[in-house]
């Protein structure tokens, strides 16, 4: 036995505990669970929410990283790749990327499918869940996928999300859609921290449309990591989530650095001469849209961009490898 107490007591102990940490008797007796040990109720209460598994059935707390096959997606699963703090399960939207994922990641606990605008197919993939990885894709559809996901979380049980965001410029429709996203995570009755991603060097090097130009926005400078930062960060949340709950960590590059000085960069880590062509807004928004076929993409980018004047606080330890600009080129797979 793992905690040394027969299965029966400790699911009693888990009981009890919860009466006084969730304050269900009353605040009073919340006061005292404070005296006595020293630390407030809401801690113990998402202690006990956090480790319920492990307690009850004594098994190595779930984690369902959805979804599965993008690239924030696989690089949370490389990151938790041979973890002992946790079982993984893949959840990819796309049936056909299933086997891709359950063969690239041999280790993973189960690797399913489900259509995040189906509830019912979110509830099934996430049953027995304890923690879960949340994206959103970037289509016309992010925010219902992003609130669907967010929903069938809370209606499955789940006791924590790490929950992926954008740090946007104050204002912007993407800013406004993310934050209606977090308001509905915080509104849920479970554990949630928030990662705020800046510019990704991977999305900075799609600008490079014509293999010697680097398109940025006019008058900013640009602070950013590489998506394997954001997935390495997010795995150390879910191995100790309660370290973590309620918490707004924002990722960005240690320095904001001129579009010129990116594009150099850039041009090392792809062996080729490189400069930056900076434009208005509303014209990289064009560019961006043009390149990749995407609205979504091209809004997003561009408020990114817009909001990393200087660098926002990092994770500091959390950071793996806080990168400035050619480590992150170079880090990247480009």
């Amino acid at each position: 036995m793992r905690v040394g107490v027969p299965e029966y007591q400790a699911r009693e102990m888990t009981n009890a505990f919860e009466v006084f940490a969730l304050g269900r008797l009353g605040s009073t007796l919340s006061d005292v669970v404070e005296r006595v040990t020293g630390r407030p109720a809401q801690t113990l209460a998402s202690f006990l929410r956090h480790n319920r598994a492990l307690l009850r059935a004594q098994a190595v707390p779930l984690v369902a990283v959805l979804p599965a096959s993008g690239k924030l997606g696989v690089s949370c699963l490389r990151a938790l790749e041979g973890s002992a703090a946790v079982r993984v399960r893949a959840i990819c939207r796309d049936a056909s990327k299933v086997d891709a994922i359950a063969s690239a990641f041999p280790g993973l606990e189960s690797c399913k499918c489900a259509d995040m605008m189906d509830p019912e197919a979110l509830d099934a993939a996430l049953a027995d869940v304890d923690y879960a990885f949340v994206a959103t894709p970037s289509t016309e559809l992010r925010v219902a996928l992003g609130l669907n996901a967010v929903n069938a979380c809370s209606k499955t049980q789940v006791s924590h999300v790490v929950f992926v965001s954008a740090l946007a410029a104050p204002g912007s429709d993407v800013d406004a859609e993310y934050i209606a996203m977090e308001k509905t995570l915080e509104a849920c009755e479970i554990g949630f921290t928030v990662i705020q991603c800046g510019l990704l060097a991977e999305s900075v090097a799609a600008l490079a449309v014509d293999g010697a130009t680097l398109y940025g926005l006019q008058g900013a400078r640009a602070s950013g990591v590489c998506i394997r930062d954001v997935g390495r960060a997010a795995a150390q949340v879910l191995a100790q989530p309660w370290l973590f709950e309620g918490a707004k960590l924002a990722i960005t590059g240690p320095e904001a650095a001129e579009w010129e000085d990116v594009a150099y960069a850039l041009g090392l880590a792809l062996r080729r001469e490189m400069h930056a062509k900076e434009l208005p807004a509303n014209e990289l928004a064009a560019v961006v849209e043009a390149h990749c076929g995407s609205r979504v993409v091209a809004s997003a980018f561009v408020a990114q961009a817009q909001a990393c004047g200087e660098p926002s606080p990092t994770l500091g330890h959390l950071v793996v490898d806080p990168a400035h600009w050619r480590k992150a080129f170079a880090d990247a797979d480009l």
